[in-house]
C-alpha cells in the first residue's frame, strides 16, 4: 500500500518555488534524483539522466554514484548499488521527529537534500455521503469520501491522500492539504468533493504526513497539471530540493490506511 512511491517512480520531479525554463532544442542533461525514506523501512533513490525533450531513448541509469544518508541522530550509512540506477540502504530506518540529509556524489560533484520525517496520523473513519446534487440525466447515486484523522494542534502539520479504487491507484493522483484551514481541536473532516464514487466502489485511503517542502513540491506538480504541462510551449521544473542542477525530489514521510467499501 505504499502508494506515495509510485508516484515518485512514474513523475519527473519538481520542487519549492524557483522555475527553471528548457530548451526543448537540445537541453543540457541533468541528474535525476527520485529518493524516498518512509517510516519503519530503509531509504532508496534511483538515479539517472534526463534525455532532451523529444529524445524518447532509453533511460540512461547512474550505476556511478556515492550515496550517503544521515540523519540528525548522528547515524549514517553508504547506499549499496543494485541495478537500473537503483540504490538501496540497509541500516537506518525511517524514525518520526529525524531530520534525514540524502548526499549524492556523481562526477566529483556533490548534490544534498534534506527532509524531516512526522508521525502518521490516524485515521478514525472513513464514510461516505451521498450526493444531493446529480448531473442531468445521471441516475446513478454518486457519493463522497468523508475521511476523519487526528492532527495534532500544536504543530504546522501537511498531508497527501492517494486513493487506490478497485485495486487501481485512481488517475495517478493525490490530494494536498494543511492543517492550518481546519480549527485546531485535534482532528480533521475532509471531504475531497471532486472525487465520487458510487456503490460497489472499494478503496483503500493512504493518508501521508509530509514535511512543508514536499507539500510545496507536489502542490507545484498540482499546478503543473492544473495548467495543461503537455499543451505548454515552454514546459518547466521548479526546483529540486537537491539544487538546480539536478530534477527531482527526495523526501521522508509516514503513512496511515483504511479500507473502505460504498454501500
Amino acid at each position: 500500500m505504499r502508494f506515495l512511491s509510485i508516484i515518485i517512480l512514474t513523475i519527473v520531479f519538481t520542487s519549492c518555488e524557483e522555475v527553471i525554463n528548457i530548451n526543448l532544442k537540445g537541453a543540457e542533461r541533468v541528474i535525476v534524483a527520485e529518493g524516498l525514506i518512509e517510516f519503519g523501512s530503509n531509504g532508496w533513490i534511483r538515479l539517472s539522466y534526463s534525455s532532451g525533450y523529444f529524445d524518447e531513448s532509453k533511460r540512461d541509469y547512474i550505476d556511478n554514484a556515492t550515496v550517503s544518508l544521515s540523519d540528525n541522530n548522528g547515524n549514517s550509512e553508504i547506499f549499496q548499488y543494485k541495478s537500473n540506477g537503483m540504490y538501496l540502504g540497509n541500516l537506518l530506518k525511517g524514525i518520526p521527529d529525524r531530520k534525514y540529509t540524502l548526499k549524492i556524489t556523481v562526477d566529483n560533484k556533490s548534490y544534498t537534500a534534506e527532509s524531516t520525517l512526522f508521525p502518521p496520523a490516524p485515521i478514525i473513519s472513513a464514510n461516505f455521503e451521498e450526493e444531493l446534487f446529480q448531473r442531468p440525466g445521471d441516475m446513478t447515486k454518486s457519493y463522497y469520501l468523508v475521511l476523519k484523522f487526528m492532527d495534532n494542534p500544536f504543530i504546522d502539520n501537511h498531508y497527501m491522500i492517494q486513493i487506490q479504487l478497485n485495486d487501481t491507484l485512481e488517475n495517478n493522483s493525490y490530494l494536498l492539504l494543511r492543517d492550518s484551514y481546519y480549527a485546531e481541536n485535534g482532528t480533521i473532516e475532509y471531504k475531497p468533493l471532486r472525487h465520487r464514487f458510487v456503490q460497489g466502489d472499494s478503496l483503500v485511503i493512504g493518508l501521508y504526513s509530509i514535511d512543508k517542502d514536499t507539500y510545496t513540491y507536489y502542490n507545484q506538480l498540482n499546478d503543473l497539471k492544473e495548467a495543461g504541462m503537455g499543451a505548454s510551449s515552454t514546459p518547466y521544473n521548479p526546483v529540486s530540493n537537491f539544487g538546480t542542477n539536478v530534477m527531482g525530489y527526495f523526501a521522508a514521510y509516514s503513512g496511515s490506511f483504511q479500507a473502505a467499501v460504498v454501500k
